[in-house]
């Protein structure tokens, strides 16, 4: 299975599944006696086969597909026997695509699970098959380009403009870790934010989640122009270009292009590691899990020495 064209993280889903250890209810309630295995959106035992093939759910989303065929003829198969049957019968590029849509269908089961939210089920194979493509076609690469400009520093604004770095990271726990800061023209801070949650989001959707967070916390506590910088150069090469690619992160994207276009006067930019450290470091700040500390006004203990080395060191416009 080695040979397949997917991304990293679709290949460790696809060594998961035909392992039978993907995290499912019943999976987990053999290790862990509290944990519920129940299906998140019928109530019956979840099994690897029930909430990727056999619920309802899952049913209303493979059935009107193209893929519709190679899913029902796995029913009443275990994960290992259907791999199987299906590598002896369809082409490398139709395993790839099967391959894709299980894993919107785990994500989706994860968003449901953890978020309470759920896209629209005509829109998950939809959105597999973008993806696919995407990631085909070389638009979207493994992990994001990062900062090679070590020597950026903090730059100050015009008067009575704001600027928000922000930063995401994965945790060595699992999850993913969002911190921004937002300080005046300056250098006086705004507020600081950190959040923790247990969505294992890709580096670029983690960037972008940020900065939709950053964008929610603006609209209730800054009405000044504002620019946010990020250090993911690919995100914010996705937020430069026109048009829009119908995946997750594409929604992700318009949205954050529709909200900065209805406010007017937010903006954004790729800026190196070295003037974004003080939301690097944010991130790294202590908060418990799927909670969010937010500081305005008063700096935590953890940016302080950033902020100083930061007003002391700066670039004027």
């Amino acid at each position: 299975m080695c040979h397949l064209h997917l991304p990293p993280k679709v290949r460790v889903f696809l060594w998961k599944w035909e392992s039978n250890i993907l995290p499912t209810g019943v999976n987990l309630s053999k290790r862990i006696r509290e944990a519920c295995d129940e299906c998140p959106f019928c109530g019956l035992r979840e099994t690897q086969e029930h909430i990727l093939r056999d619920c309802d759910w899952a049913g209303r989303i493979w059935r009107p597909s193209s893929l519709g065929t190679l899913f029902s003829e796995g029913e009443e198969k275990s994960s290992e026997e259907w791999l199987c049957d299906l590598i002896d019968k369809v082409s490398d590029d139709e395993l790839c695509s099967m391959v894709m849509a299980l894993w919107f269908l785990w994500k989706e089961r994860n968003n449901k699970l953890f978020n309470n939210s759920k896209l629209e089920e005509s829109e998950v194979i939809a959105r597999a098959e973008a993806y696919l493509k995407e990631f085909r076609s070389g638009v979207k690469s493994a992990s994001p380009a990062r900062a090679t400009r070590q020597e950026a520093r903090w730059e100050k604004l015009k008067k009575d403009h704001l600027k928000a770095n922000v930063d995401a990271t994965k945790m060595k726990e699992g999850g993913t870790g969002l911190g921004l800061v937002v300080r005046d023209d300056e250098g006086r801070l705004i507020l600081a934010a950190v959040r923790r949650t247990r969505v294992d989001w890709e580096p670029e959707m983690a960037e972008a989640q940020a900065v939709l967070w950053d964008l929610d916390l603006l609209h209730i506590h800054a009405s000044q122009p504002t620019l946010i910088e990020s250090d993911c150069q690919s995100l914010i090469q996705k937020l430069d270009r026109r048009g829009y690619i119908e995946t997750e992160l594409g929604v992700i994207v318009k949205e954050i292009k529709g909200r900065c276009s209805e406010r007017g006067d937010v903006r954004w930019r790729f800026w190196g590691r070295g003037g974004n450290a003080v939301a690097h470091e944010m991130v790294r700040a202590n908060c418990r899990w799927e909670e969010t500390e937010i500081s305005v006004g008063r700096p935590p203990i953890c940016i302080l020495n950033i902020l100083e080395k930061d007003c002391n060191n700066t670039l004027s416009v």
